[in-house]
């Protein structure tokens, strides 16, 4: 439940405003009171199940979308010679069929070219590649015991096309484990607080003592972080918070002697008993004003005993500063710029006394509109901000979220492959800033171009056409560009058509981009950006709270870190993972082999149908378009059952190079992104092959193994000399599909497509023997199997023609692998990455991978881009 506006009165008495905090959630313990009203609400269709029981959001990868298309051209192309040939039967005058009857004859005799069953192989061969991401014991999360999920594997192949990554920073880059380190009270710095090896952190003591010797500002400033919070306490004394963030400040209150020792409820109130070196002081909590993105702050409301209040806010600097009732200390400003330099997240704590009538008209204010059944939560906002005001500066906290382990590796890797990282934080700049180049987001020598503050579009627009028109690298030592953005000058950007496309273009030149003081909506829009201004390109967010749905939902790829904010991203996520450093693995390894794997097995599906439905194309011509089939009935109905299997099995579990060497290589990653191994010019490519081999399986047997009567005789023999050509031809057709799969399969002889390969051949056999013996309806191939297979010319041609078919490709491969054998003993190099790269040239085509540049990326990696020389030849 997001909210809830309802107004309850009981018997004609004064309305009390209920919201979703008065809800009795399951499990819940009744305490302090002896009866309650209850009230059923959301319930029949109102209900939370029924309302959310619509379809989540649907997302098709670039493949699947290209893969309709292609399978629209070849249905097009169906319908184009099924009319083609009807209307050249007219000119014929042996042909004594109507025009309509031909058409449709020839629709069901090219039928078996539209691979229908390919959808379902499809799903199957994602299916295996979802196991193979769950299963991955690099991926395991230790401390826990869990995998990785892949709970939308329809997009498993766009992890191998990535472009752009957009990722949350706290508990997703970051352990979202808080510890204390700094504060600042008053004029003075207080710490460190971090411990220095067993020893604790000098900043308790240097509290302390302040106390002792009668720092009021000290106390206070400790008793506000012991009393701004909705932190609970375990019977075991723990403390439980709805953030780190909170339960860190309480225990470091708790450190220096300002405990909070009991949390209890007094009606409509809630006592927090403090415990001090003074002795115990019940805080009676009348209203807490809760933190949101937009307010960026929280405050307690603590009644006095003289009816007046103490209001205790805390916040980020950037909206605290305009709240407080002058300006911050000298010694506050220094302090809040040298915490963000070194990476930590702070806050700014203020206090404010409220005079006995002020408050009481305030807490009517408030009651007014927590009872408003229109525009409640503006309402509230609005009274809350008024006793918000005026405060005075109490202090400044200074938290320490570590990063989590690997994550600079793992950002060097994306960045190295030539993915664009683009980090969301809701951090000031110059945190945000630090902790970009502690996990190697930005590098010492990158060109920051840093668009904050900027006052209107046209100044953003501005800053970005310098930066582009700038050098990449601001010394010799290189690093590129990289972009600092902050909330307000994004909010300037996402209303301008100009300045969005400023920020794409220079987005394309940099490899890094850091976003500060963004809102949950602001991260959405700039992956909808990104998508707007390119439609090709892909997008992945990660992140771990509830905040993040929106950016991982609008990416084409989403996924969810497991971490402390609850599980929200998880569930509206594409994959999840326990640690961001998962993510070099789930996209550079999985990602890579699924692309090559899916692109592959789409173009060879569809090559197998187009090689078959040449025979018909070329008979057709041959018998004047009479609407007869070139092969005998139901012989190609076993045609994708027995040519299905190995593709899936063998494609599906093909792997060219191990992980270890693809973390290693990441410039092994460059064709997913260029989309080199499925694209129009190489699936071109791909149907000019099936049309020579379909051509030459068919016109080889057929020619060769029968004489022009005998082609031409009506009605022909059962299995006569016609009908074993035929036969013949099918299982050339047969053999040569299967030839080019273990041509194109990085490792064919895996004992599973050996199975599947042995599987389907021999299956072949007893069926194809089956048909021959009259089992079939259709008795065109009565007797012409065993005839086949008892003559030397029709075994012969079945197996020598497959072989001539795809010889190029195997004298390819030979030249290629023997050319780079000689010139690595020559040089004495020769990494797996980079026959990784000589293996990934030859099945993307050879020369083809000049259209999108060297994919080596490897910046002086002259062995990678020897290879590249010796693949296209």
């Amino acid at each position: 439940i997001m909210d809830m506006n309802c107004s309850l009165s009981v018997n004609k008495g004064v309305p009390c405003g209920v919201s979703k905090s008065n809800f009795g959630l399951r499990g819940c313990t009744l305490r302090n009171t002896k009866w309650v009203l209850g009230v059923a609400c959301y319930v029949g269709d109102d209900s939370k199940v029924r309302m959310n029981s619509f379809p989540p959001p649907s997302k098709n990868s670039e493949l699947e979308r290209f893969l309709n298309n292609c399978v629209l051209i070849i249905l097009a192309f169906l319908l184009v010679c099924s009319f083609y040939f009807a209307v050249a039967s007219r000119f014929v005058d042996e042909v004594t069929l109507p025009f309509y009857k031909i058409f449709l004859k020839y629709l069901v005799i090219l039928y078996p070219v539209l691979p229908m069953t390919l959808y379902i192989t499809f799903e199957i061969v994602h299916l295996i590649i979802g196991v193979q991401i769950e299963v991955d014991p690099l991926m395991k999360d230790e401390a826990t015991g869990t995998n990785a999920q892949a709970r939308n594997t329809s997009v498993v192949e766009e992890l191998g096309q990535v472009d752009f990554v957009f990722s949350d920073k706290t508990g997703t880059l970051t352990a979202n484990e808080m510890r204390f380190a700094y504060c600042c009270v008053g004029s003075a710095t207080l710490g460190p607080f971090l411990p220095d090896g067993s020893l604790p952190g000098q900043g308790y003591e240097q509290a302390k003592a302040a106390m002792r010797s009668g720092s009021d500002d000290v106390r206070a400033f400790f008793v506000a972080l012991a009393v701004c919070h909705t932190v609970k306490i375990d019977q075991d004394g723990t403390y439980q918070g709805e953030s780190p963030d909170e339960v860190a400040l309480v225990e470091a209150a708790r450190s220096v002697g300002i405990e909070l020792e009991a949390r209890e409820t007094a009606g409509s109130s809630v006592i927090h008993r403090v415990r001090s070196p003074w002795g115990v002081e019940d805080n009676e909590v009348t209203h807490v004003l809760g933190f949101t993105s937009d307010r960026k702050r929280m405050s307690v409301v603590c009644a006095t005993k003289d009816g007046g209040a103490v209001v205790t806010t805390k916040g980020a600097d950037s909206v605290m500063e305009g709240l407080c009732s002058g300006p911050l200390p000298s010694e506050a400003v220094r302090a809040l710029g040298e915490f963000s330099r070194q990476g930590l997240r702070t806050l700014l704590v203020a206090r404010r006394r409220v005079a006995p009538l002020d408050f009481a008209a305030w807490r009517a204010r408030w009651d007014q509109a927590s009872s408003a059944m229109e525009d409640r939560t503006a309402k509230i906002e609005a009274v809350a901000a008024a006793i918000e005001e005026s405060l005075t500066f109490t202090g400044v906290t200074a938290l320490e979220d570590r990063l989590q382990d690997r994550v600079p590796s793992t950002i060097a890797m994306l960045r190295e492959a030539g993915i664009r990282v683009w980090v969301l934080t809701g951090d000031k700049v110059e945190t945000a800033v630090e902790i970009a180049k502690s996990c190697q987001l930005i590098d010492s020598g990158m060109r920051l171009v840093e668009v904050v503050n900027a006052t209107s579009s046209k100044d953003c627009t501005r800053m970005f056409r310098e930066g582009l028109e700038g050098p990449p690298e601001k010394n010799k030592s290189g690093g590129g560009r990289g972009i600092v953005l902050d909330g307000g000058s994004v909010s300037f950007i996402l209303e301008d058509k100009k300045a969005r496309t400023a920020l794409y273009e220079l987005a394309v030149a940099s490899s890094s981009c850091v976003c500060c003081r963004l809102s949950p909506l602001q991260k959405r829009e700039l992956v909808e950006l990104v998508r707007q201004e390119n439609p090709t390109a892909i997008t992945l967010a990660i992140g771990d709270g509830a905040n993040d749905v929106p950016m991982i939902q609008g990416a084409h790829v989403g996924i969810g870190v497991r971490g402390k904010e609850g599980s929200a991203a998880v569930q509206a996520c594409d994959m999840a993972v326990s640690e961001f450093s998962f993510l070099g693995n789930l996209v550079l390894c999985h990602g890579r082999k699924s692309y090559r794997r899916i692109a592959t097995f789409l173009c060879f599906f569809i090559y197998k149908s187009v090689a078959l439905g040449w025979s018909y194309i070329v008979y057709a011509h041959a018998m004047l378009f009479s609407g007869e089939g070139a092969y005998p009935q139901w012989l190609d109905v076993i045609w994708n059952p027995l040519t299905s299997c190995a593709v899936v099995l063998i494609l599906a579990s093909d792997i060219d190079v191990p992980d270890e060497v693809a973390l290693q290589s990441p410039h092994l990653y460059a064709p997913g992104p260029e989309r080199r191994l499925f694209n129009p010019r190489s699936f071109a490519r791909w149907m000019v092959v099936a049309t020579i081999h379909g051509i030459l399986s068919w016109c080889v047997p057929v020619y060769w193994l029968t004489t022009e009567p005998e082609r031409l005789e009506r009605p022909l023999t059962e299995g006569g000399a016609f009908w074993q050509a035929s036969f013949t031809a099918f299982s050339t057709v047969f053999m040569t599909v299967h030839l080019k799969l273990f041509m194109v399969a990085e490792k064919p002889l895996q004992w599973i497509g050996i199975v599947a390969l042995v599987l389907e051949l021999v299956l072949y056999l007893p069926i194809a023997l089956g048909l021959g013996s009259g089992l079939a309806p259709s008795h065109e191939l009565l007797g012409a199997p065993q005839k086949v297979f008892q003559s030397w010319r029709h075994v012969a041609t079945i197996f020598v023609v497959p072989v001539l078919a795809v010889l190029p490709e195997i004298l390819q491969a030979f030249i290629c692998s023997y050319s780079g054998v000689r010139r690595r003993s020559r040089r004495g190099t020769g990494t797996e990455a980079d026959r990784a790269v000589s293996r990934q040239l030859v099945h993307s085509g050879g020369g083809d991978s000049s259209d999108s540049g060297d994919s080596s990326q490897s910046d002086g990696d002259s062995s990678s881009e020897e290879h590249h020389g010796v693949c296209v030849c």
